[in-house]
């Protein structure tokens, strides 16, 4: 299955030929989606697809993993999601980690972008997810605005976590106990937050802190 999307997260269409790959297009035009798919299926590599820039091909399996991580940890608010995967986008940039890894999903301390806040991937639905091929998220459509929310996060040039490392559950960070909050109410705090969609805040390290100001992740 070829499957065809534009950089703003938008779902295009895919074709059946038997691969397993996830074209992203720069502004792409929906209008021209069954020419751009044809050509797809004819070019493995091409850097242009019916004059729309290639901006990544992924094998399908990555991009599931990652939506499916997306879909496990948020409550499917299109930005809550966009933000979540953000934060994926950020960590992966920082550690100079490719999405496609091996390593990726592993502890910092292992060359990844895994720990704090992951806690999803163990989850029931994560597996649901990510055991299903991405055609099958079509029929969900909570699914599918998590994987376009996944989509636009990761090529959006636009942050809207303003600069986010870490996410947590609102519910979560209610508790006395929760490490985030903990460090919240420290004078002064070692976490700032930036943003708050749905049912998650996003948070990075203090930049004044004088201990750990200069903390990126983890």
């Amino acid at each position: 299955m070829t499957y065809i999307f534009s950089d703003d997260g938008t779902f295009s269409g895919y074709y059946d030929d038997g691969d397993n790959r996830v074209f992203i297009l720069e502004n792409l035009d929906c209008c021209l989606v069954q020419e751009v798919v044809v050509e797809a299926v004819k070019n493995r590599t091409p850097s242009y697809i019916a004059g729309f820039r290639v901006l990544r091909i992924f094998d399908e399996p990555v991009l599931r993993d990652i939506a499916a991580t997306v879909y496990s940890e948020s409550s499917h608010n299109p930005k809550e999601s966009e933000g979540i995967a953000r934060v994926i986008r950020n960590r992966a940039e920082y550690k100079g980690i490719d999405y496609s890894s091996p390593n990726f999903w592993r502890s910092h301390k292992e060359g990844g972008i895994g720990g704090h806040a992951i806690y999803g991937r163990d989850s029931a639905r994560y597996r649901e997810a990510n055991n299903l091929p991405l055609k099958n998220w079509f029929d969900n459509k909570y699914m599918l605005s998590d994987l376009e929310a996944t989509v636009r996060a990761l090529f959006n040039p636009t942050d809207i976590t303003k600069g986010a490392y870490f996410w947590e559950g609102n519910r979560s960070l209610k508790k006395p106990t929760n490490f985030f909050r903990k460090n919240l109410n420290k004078d002064p705090p070692v976490f700032i937050i930036t943003k708050t969609f749905g049912g998650t805040t996003f948070l990075k390290y203090n930049p004044d802190h004088p201990k750990f100001g200069r903390n990126v992740w983890p």
